[in-house]
């Protein structure tokens, strides 16, 4: 996503997939999975706790009743719990992908974007 913001370089996805394995080597393509790999399990993980949970406390005190007002107001909480927890390394897998990555020299891994992150705002 973060490659195709602006002007866009590539004439067709198939071209992008060429010019980049071209490049940066077939790694390039793969860059940022393991940090877009822990986003996917901190969201959905969050999210889908939260959503039960919430569901469950508001049933059992009576704070609401099956419906669509129970259903909005749990998927609502789980949302803001969801993005609250993905936010770090949601900041994380953008700095990783729009880095060029490791394979240009720049150290751009997820691990060396980590270190510089923390290094340039702490943690």
């Amino acid at each position: 996503r973060i490659r195709m913001q602006g002007a866009n370089p590539y004439p067709s996805t198939l071209g992008a997939f060429r010019a980049i394995a071209r490049e940066e080597g077939a790694l390039g393509l793969w860059r940022g999975i393991d940090v877009c790999m822990a986003r996917a399990a901190l969201l959905s993980g969050s999210q889908l706790a939260t959503y039960d949970t919430t569901k469950r406390w508001m049933k059992d005190r009576g704070v609401m009743h099956e419906g669509p007002a129970l259903h909005f107001t749990a998927s609502f909480v789980s949302g803001v719990v969801a993005q609250t927890v993905t936010q770090p390394v949601d900041t994380l897998k953008t700095l990783v992908m729009a880095n060029g990555g490791a394979g240009k020299g720049n150290g751009g891994g997820t691990l060396a974007t980590l270190g510089k992150l923390l290094a340039r705002s702490g943690p």
